[in-house]
């Protein structure tokens, strides 16, 4: 007869498998999406340090921040997008700049991963 032991024998092999190769899947599928997040973070800090940047007009805002994220090669927002992802609110030292906007990520069938996005600069 044999034991109940025997035969659950690499069982727990299978599953840290299992579950090693979907933490792998899920890595591919958010670290491009946090990668283009920190680039629009490192774009919009550089804004915020550049001189005399309180002094530009909302157009030359953003001509300069779209300008830098093509640098960045990132396309998530551009010129027919800007007003719905990117707020410019002046105030009386300078302005403040805010970036908001999604990421949905499609896993399987129609089952998605959503990465909200959002920082806000203040430029004085």
């Amino acid at each position: 007869m044999m034991s109940i032991k025997n035969r659950q024998h690499g069982g727990a092999m299978v599953v840290a498998i299992v579950v090693i190769a979907i933490s792998v899947w899920l890595s591919f599928k958010l670290v491009p999406v946090y990668l283009q997040n920190g680039a629009v973070s490192t774009v919009l800090d550089g804004i915020r340090q550049e001189t005399d940047v309180a002094k530009k007009s909302n157009a030359d805002l953003q001509q300069l921040l779209l300008s830098r994220l093509g640098f960045e090669k990132i396309d998530r927002i551009n010129q027919s997008n800007f007003a719905e992802l990117v707020k410019i609110e002046r105030t009386v030292e300078g302005f403040s700049m805010t970036v908001q906007y999604d990421t949905r990520s499609k896993l399987v069938a129609n089952i998605s991963l959503v990465v909200d996005y959002k920082k806000t600069i203040k430029v004085p």
